[in-house]
């Protein structure tokens, strides 16, 4: 399996505290998933919206990798506000399609929606569009759940630094990889039987 996302994930794998730029313990992701039966690889990339995560999890997918978990979004909202482009979530909605249907034939699929509580480049304002478009694209297709970040980090700000609030304290870094880890137990349910979730009537 391939964990592919954004700085978030980059956090869970190293350790990374972005509030200060140091490594707390309690990081490597990878370790957490081996420990649960995955043998997984983890991908964190910071910095990158959709287009950014695409040819990584679609690369993951070509390599085997029976499910793949795709967790970015914060950073086409925050390349939205810099540019302030009202096309371009619509655009970040149509590249999230994109990664979809190259993963396809990937049995199961796991994408995260995001954390939208900061007022930093507006993601209180533009991350629920782009989030409810997230759960809309996932609905899409057959092979894809939906992990919901957004609604269990709002009901926990304590998670996330207080010089951004978009990036995870220590914390808020081991309460992600274990909503990652119970998010997972249905996709691998679909990945070890090799076939496609039954769509909910």
């Amino acid at each position: 399996m391939a964990v592919v996302g954004d700085s978030l994930i980059f956090q869970a794998e190293t350790g990374m505290i972005y509030a200060d730029s140091t490594a707390a313990p309690g990081g490597d992701f990878t370790d957490d998933l081996l420990g649960s039966g995955y043998d997984a690889t983890v991908v964190g990339l910071p910095g990158e919206p959709f287009s950014g995560v695409h040819a990584s999890a679609a690369l993951q997918a070509r390599h085997g990798a029976d499910i793949v978990v795709v967790a970015a979004g914060t950073n086409d909202v925050r390349l939205a506000d810099e540019q302030d482009d009202p096309g371009a979530l619509d655009r970040s909605t149509a590249e999230l399609g994109r990664v979809l249907d190259d993963l396809d034939a990937t049995p199961c699929v796991l994408v995260l929606t995001f954390a939208t509580t900061s007022p930093l480049h507006r993601l209180d304002q533009l991350g629920p569009e782009l989030n409810g478009s997230i759960r809309a694209t996932a609905a899409e297709h057959d092979n894809v759940h939906v992990a919901d970040w957004e609604m269990v980090a709002a009901a926990n700000p304590e998670w996330f630094n207080s010089v951004d609030s978009v990036h995870l304290t220590p914390d808020g870094a081991e309460a992600y990889r274990d909503f990652i880890l119970s998010s997972l137990s249905a996709c691998a349910d679909d990945a070890a039987a090799g076939a496609r979730p039954a769509t909910a009537d």
